[in-house]
């Protein structure tokens, strides 16, 4: 989740915790815009990424590491479940 002027709306429909619990994965905050613009670039670009095909590119601090692993502790969150 990156931090942007849409995150006050995003934490509405979502809810504090279901935000947080993502934050607090893998490297423990949310991800700035400057973070993310590089690999959008980097996909963008004809020349950079001409052979890159198929693939997800995680661009997520750590989060799915995490989750795979079974290092988020649920049970602080209340994510409405």
């Amino acid at each position: 989740v990156t931090d942007t002027k849409i995150m006050v709306d995003f934490r509405q429909a979502m809810g504090d915790d279901a935000i947080d619990m993502t934050a607090d994965a893998g490297i423990g905050r949310l991800a700035s815009p400057a973070e993310m613009g590089p690999a959008m670039l980097f996909l963008g670009h004809h020349q950079a990424a001409s052979y890159v095909n198929g693939v997800n590119l995680d661009i997520d601090g750590g989060f799915m590491a995490s989750m795979t692993t079974g290092q988020v502790d649920f049970s602080k969150y209340d994510l409405g479940g």
